[in-house]
Formats: C-alpha cells, structure tokens, sequence
C-alpha cells in the first residue's frame, strides 16, 4: 500500500487481481473507492482502467513529485510505471517506453532492464534521479536512472546497473 504524498488517496496492489486499487481518503482518514475506470488500474477483466504490465503486482513505490507511481511485476519480470492525475488521483498507464521496464525481452513497447529477474520491492530516491529494485531468485539488486521530468526508468549501462551475483549474470556485476 501507498499513500499519496498529497495525502488525498491511498493505493493497494493485489497480487492475485493484477491491479491497483485507488481510494480517495476523506475527512478523519475514511476510505472511498471511486467508480469505475478511476477506481482501479490493470486486470485482465472488469471495469478497471487498462494497462499493458500489471500482473502480479507485489510492491508500489511513488516518485517524489506525486505524479507517478511505480508497480512491481513479480512474474512478468516488469516495472510498471502509472501517471497520477493529482486533481482526482486516477491512474493511467503512459505511452511508450515511458510505461514500463521489463527484464531481457521487451513487451509491447516497454523498456529492457538487463538485470531484473522477478521484480519485488521497488524504492524512489529522495531527490528522483534513480529507483533500486530488489529481485527474487537470488538476483542482484537493480540500480535504475529515473528520468524526474517524464519518470521514465531506464537502465544503467554497465555494471552500473546491479548490485549482487547470479548464475545468469556472471561478470556482469
């Protein structure tokens, strides 16, 4: 779960659902789920606004800013990147690479992190300028640059871009 910098909404992830569920919080911390398309991202079925890499969803982490929030993607390898609308607190899903980050083989316009095998926890730094991702399968820790204009995460070259050792990435980190 997260709750908005601004304090305005509360977000959970469901693992089993695929989703992202938003709630406006209102006087004295009391929770409301918005109808339809605003009240929930991802998911294969239902009501919920689409997005391309939910799946899974394991962990949320938002951007300094407010105006995104990020969502692990445990078993389809995947960073999910979701612009906040800071006047309603719905989530979307960006075009482009802008949208998500996938381990190796890229899905349907994503970015490629070289180093992410089962994404699970996901932490923004303070100043926005990079995200750390913790992986399973005894993988490495991912090091990725955040662009804070667009949030857009993007690989670091070399090995730069982990923290850690694992069978499939010998001599990478």
């Amino acid at each position: 779960m997260e709750v908005a910098r601004d304090g305005r909404n509360l977000y959970a992830a469901s693992f089993r659902d695929g989703t992202v569920t938003v709630f406006d919080r209102l006087r004295g911390g009391v929770l409301r789920q918005p109808e339809g398309a605003a009240g929930c991202i991802g998911g294969p079925e239902g009501d919920c606004a689409p997005h391309r890499t939910l799946a899974d969803v394991s962990a949320l982490a938002q951007s300094p800013s407010g105006t995104q929030l990020y969502a692990t993607a445990t078993f389809r390898a995947a960073v999910a990147t979701l612009a906040r609308d800071p006047a309603t607190g719905a989530l979307s899903d960006p075009p482009g690479q802008v949208g998500c980050l996938r381990d190796s083989v890229p899905l349907s316009g994503c970015g490629v992190a070289r180093f992410m095998l089962g994404p699970e926890e996901i932490a923004v730094s303070q100043d926005g300028r990079s995200a750390y991702v913790t992986t399973s399968e005894s993988a490495p820790l991912v090091v990725l640059r955040r662009n804070p204009a667009t949030g857009e995460l993007s690989d670091l070259p070399g090995t730069a871009g982990c923290i850690g050792r694992h069978p499939r990435f010998e001599g990478a980190c």
